[in-house]
């Protein structure tokens, strides 16, 4: 079995299961619109889509008017909950189906696959070769990754590594490499594209809950006093910087073939 990237460990993405991470989910920061177009450029018109790993449904429910189906599998019952009712969420294009992307019942061939930021939680050398019999002839799988780096980054990372329930969890992980390329034998790259930056203003409360959508920071994992301890020290750290905050987001998706 392929080693997980430190800091993935499965208990660790049980931590979505716990409704208040899911209630929180939704305060994380989001895709600039611009993903959504360049992942439907990838498969033909009206496509059937996998969503692996679909959270909230995000990206599902961004792209459901554009495509036949989009089956949006995910583990967590909490996130489907919220997912689904969410704005889009009742969309009939969009299938919920409970259950992780290594078991669940999947019904392909898909035009496309997408994982959001999930790659890290799965078992590689289970869904590379699922993915592979689920994709349609000459279909790609996209990994999406989401990136703000704001002036605070590097001081932020420091209060997280002391607070977090994940202590084998990498501050900067992958020096600036998507996701996907840590999964090196398995997947053959075709393309990659990053989207234009999008400004996104946020308020400073709603900055600081967002931490506590993330797993090795939910509530329930490192304990209610922790959690306003973190919080503290974050708004003092964010003191300078004003409220709304204001954050220059990007995303990147890299598609290829998997092996």
């Amino acid at each position: 079995m392929s080693p997980r990237l430190p800091g993935f460990a499965v208990e660790h993405g049980r931590a979505f299961d716990d409704p208040d991470v899911a209630r929180l989910y939704h305060l994380r920061r989001t895709y600039p619109a611009e993903t959504y177009g360049i992942l439907l450029e990838l498969a033909p018109e009206r496509p059937v889509v996998l969503d692996a790993g679909a959270g909230t449904g995000e990206i599902a429910r961004a792209i459901a008017p554009r495509v036949s189906r989009v089956d949006a599998v995910e583990p967590s019952a909490a996130m489907v909950q919220a997912g689904s009712r969410a704005p889009g969420g009742d969309d009939h294009r969009i299938r919920w189906i409970m259950g992780t992307a290594e078991e669940a019942p999947l019904s392909g061939p898909y035009d496309l696959i997408v994982c959001g930021q999930s790659l890290h939680w799965m078992d590689w050398d289970v869904v590379y070769p699922r993915f592979r019999r689920l994709l349609a002839e000459d279909a790609f799988l996209a990994s999406v990754d989401v990136d703000d780096e704001p002036p605070w980054a590097d001081a932020l990372r420091a209060i997280v590594r002391r607070y977090s329930a994940n202590r084998d969890h990498i501050g900067k992980r992958r020096e600036g490499q998507p996701l996907i390329e840590e999964t090196r034998g398995l997947f053959t790259r075709a393309g990659e594209r990053r989207t234009a930056p999008a400004t996104v203003r946020q308020g400073v409360d709603d900055y600081v809950a967002s931490h506590h959508a993330m797993s090795g920071l939910a509530t329930h994992r490192i304990g209610a006093e922790r959690a306003a301890a973190f919080d503290d020290e974050v708004r003092r750290l964010l003191a300078p910087y004003g409220d709304p905050l204001e954050l220059s987001v990007t995303a990147r998706v890299t598609w290829g073939r998997p092996l």
